[in-house]
């Protein structure tokens, strides 16, 4: 016996296909930009002065930064895990950090 009948098939309109695709596009893009981008907190504070505020905190090799508040909490935008940030104060030597190191208390040190 021959298989005389067809299948039915599923027909999606052009419309909805599209709007499918488009869906998907926007979450790829959505969960690729959430990846790369994320939020730094912490607190930067001296071993004999305690929370610093007014430490400005800069990515280095752009202009992207923050400032420290009067608890010495930041908070900061950077574009990836492998972002360095820049810390520096008045009277303390500019001090880099590596974010693969993930605390969030600093301690500034003054140089010796």
């Amino acid at each position: 016996m021959l298989l005389t009948q067809k299948l039915p098939t599923m027909h999606f309109s052009l419309k909805w296909r599209s709007g499918i695709l488009s869906l998907f596009l926007l979450a790829f893009t959505l969960f690729t930009a959430y990846a790369q981008e994320r939020t730094v907190t912490g607190t930067v504070s001296s071993e004999d002065l305690g929370p610093l505020p007014g430490v400005n905190i800069v990515i280095q090799g752009s202009t992207q930064g923050a400032v420290t508040d009067l608890n010495g909490h930041y908070s900061i935008d950077v574009p990836g895990p492998d972002a360095v940030l820049v810390f520096s104060f008045i009277v303390i030597q500019p001090l880099r950090y590596q974010l693969a190191i993930r605390r969030s208390l600093i301690r500034l040190l003054s140089p010796t």
